[in-house]
C-alpha cells in the first residue's frame, strides 16, 4: 500500500510542493534548482550557495514543476541519512530523527513520507493543523510512552557516549591493556570479566572494554552493569583529572617564566635608564666643550691671521686647539655611537623573551618587535599551518591569529588544534590589540592561579 501512495503522482507532487516546499533549507532550495538544471541570475554554478535565500527560494519554486520524478529526488535529498534509519519503526523514526541534530526539517519530512506514506496521509488532519500554527509538520502525530521516549533517547546517547570516547579520549590514551584486549577482540565482555583478574580504574581499561563492547553491555545483570558503568565513570574522570593536572602543571610553569621574565624586564630597563641618563649628561657637557673650544679656536685663527709673523706663539695654540678639537669631536662621535648602540639593543628586547609561547599567524613584520624568531610560526594556508603544528608538543601556549584567515580556514584550523590537543588561545584585531590580548591573557592565568591558591 505504501508502493501504491508513493506511486501516485499526484500525491506525491501534492506533498513536494505543499508541503514539504516550505519546510527546505538553502540547500534543498538548491538541490531543486540543480536538479532541473535552473539558473540563478548573477551567479555561476559554483556560487549559487553565495545567493540571497529569498532569491534562492523563488527560484526553486518556479522549478519545482520541472521536476518530473519526485520520489527519484527526495530520494537523493535524503541518501545522505537513509542508512542509518532503515529497518525502524515509526514509533523509532519519530523519536530519534527528532534528536537527531545533522538532520534538518526538510530531510526529515522527506523520509518520513519516504519511509511511511501510507501514514502520513493518515496524519493528514494532523499536518495541515501543524502547518496552519506554524509548528513541525509532525509535532505531536503520536504519543509516545515515556518509556519509548527514554529507550531512544538512551540508545542514541550511547552511540555518541560511544564516539566520543573513541575520537576524543581512547585516540589520546595508550595504556597496556588496550593491546591485552585486541587480542580477545573476538571474545564478549563477559567472557573477558570472567576469565582474568580485573586492573583498577585509570589504566583506560574499561573506557576500552565499552567501547569495544557496547552492545554486550545490555546482557549483564542489572548490579554488575550498574558496576561496570561506575568503573567506566572512573576511566573518564581519572582521565580528565591527569588532563587538567597537566594543563594545571603547563600554567604554573608559565606564569613562573612571565614573573622571572617581568623582573629581569624591569632590571633591564632601569639599566638602560640609568646608562642612557648618563650617556646624555656626558654628552650634553661634550658639547658645551665643544662649544667652548670652537669659538676659541674660531677667535684665535682669525687673529692668527694677521698676527701669524708677529706671535708664533699663536700658531702653536692654534695647533694645539686643533688637536683638541679633534679629542673632542672623537668623543662626541664615539658618544653617539653609544647611545645609537644602546637605543639598538633596547629596540632588540622583546616583549615575552623566555616564555614558553607560540604565535601562529600570517606573514606580518609588526610581531617582530614584541616576540623573538623562535617564537613567530608564520604560515601561508591550513597545509602549512598543519605542517608546524605537528612540530609542537603540548608544553608552554599557543596563540593563533585569525587576521587575514579566512571562515572556512578559521574552522580548519581550530579543528587541527583540538586534534592535536595543544594548549591554544584565538586572538585577532591587528599587532597591537594581538599582544595586548596576549599580555592579558598571560596575567589573567598569573591572577586567577594566585586566587585559586589563597
Amino acid at each position: 500500500m505504501s508502493d501504491d501512495i508513493i506511486a501516485d503522482k499526484k500525491k506525491i507532487n501534492d506533498f513536494f510542493k505543499n508541503d514539504l516546499f516550505e519546510c527546505l533549507d538553502q540547500t534543498g532550495y538548491l538541490g531543486i534548482i540543480l536538479y532541473t538544471n535552473g539558473k540563478i541570475p548573477g551567479f555561476t554554478r559554483k556560487n549559487y550557495y553565495k545567493a540571497p535565500k529569498s532569491m534562492v527560494k523563488s527560484i526553486a519554486k518556479k522549478q519545482v514543476k520541472k521536476v518530473k520524478d519526485v520520489k527519484k529526488f527526495l530520494t537523493t535529498y535524503t541518501k545522505g541519512h537513509a542508512q542509518k534509519y532503515k529497518g525502524q519503526s515509526i514509533y523509532e523514526y519519530i523519536v530519534k530523527s527528532d534528536l537527531d541534530a545533522s538532520l534538518t526539517e526538510g530531510e526529515r519530512i522527506a523520509l518520513f513520507y519516504l519511509k511511511f506514506p501510507y501514514e502520513y496521509e493518515s496524519f493528514k488532519d494532523i499536518i495541515v493543523q501543524n502547518k496552519k500554527q506554524g509548528r513541525p509538520l509532525l509535532y505531536n502525530i503520536m504519543d509516545l510512552s515515556i518509556k519509548d521516549k527514554m529507550k531512544a533517547i538512551l540508545e542514541m546517547s550511547s552511540r555518541n557516549i560511544t564516539e566520543h570516547i573513541e575520537n576524543e579520549i581512547l585516540s589520546e590514551t595508550t595504556s597496556p591493556a588496550n593491546t591485552d584486549l585486541l587480542d580477545k577482540s573476538n571474545s564478549s565482555l563477559i567472557d573477558i570479566l570472567n576469565g582474568q583478574s580485573l586492573p583498577g580504574p585509570g589504566e583506560y581499561y574499561y573506557l576500552e572494554l565499552f567501547t569495544q563492547f557496547n552492545n554486550d553491555v545490555h546482557k549483564m545483570e542489572n548490579e554488575e552493569k550498574s558496576l561496570f558503568y561506575q568503573l567506566v565513570m572512573q576511566d573518564i574522570m581519572l582521565h580528565y583529572e591527569t588532563a587538567l593536572r597537566s594543563e594545571k602543571e603547563t600554567k604554573s610553569k608559565l606564569k613562573e617564566e612571565l614573573e622571572n621574565q617581568q623582573v629581569m624586564l624591569k632590571q633591564v630597563e632601569k639599566q638602560n635608564r640609568n646608562k642612557m641618563s648618563k650617556l646624555e649628561q656626558s654628552l650634553i657637557e661634550v658639547k658645551d666643550e665643544l662649544g667652548n673650544v670652537k669659538n676659541k679656536y674660531t677667535k684665535a685663527k682669525s687673529e692668527s691671521t694677521t698676527e701669524r709673523e708677529k706671535n708664533k706663539n699663536i700658531l702653536l695654540d692654534n695647533e694645539r686647539l686643533e688637536e683638541q678639537l679633534t679629542e673632542i669631536e672623537s668623543k662626541h662621535k664615539k658618544a653617539g655611537q653609544e647611545i645609537a648602540l644602546l637605543r639598538k639593543e633596547k629596540e632588540n628586547i622583546t616583549l615575552f623573551d623566555n616564555l614558553n609561547i607560540n604565535l601562529f599567524t600570517k606573514e606580518n613584520i609588526a610581531f617582530a618587535s614584541y616576540f623573538s624568531q623562535h617564537q613567530i610560526v608564520y604560515f601561508k594556508n591550513s597545509a602549512e599551518f598543519e605542517y608546524y603544528l605537528e612540530q609542537q608538543n603540548n608544553v608552554g601556549m599557543n596563540f593563533v591569529n585569525m587576521d587575514g584567515v579566512s571562515t572556512r580556514e578559521t574552522f580548519l584550523l581550530e579543528k587541527l588544534l583540538k586534534e592535536k590537543a595543544l594548549n591554544y588561545r584565538i586572538v585577532s584585531g591587528g599587532a597591537s590589540n594581538v599582544v595586548k590580548k596576549i599580555i592579558y591573557y598571560l596575567e589573567g592565568e598569573l591572577r586567577h592561579e594566585v586566587k585559586e591558591k589563597y
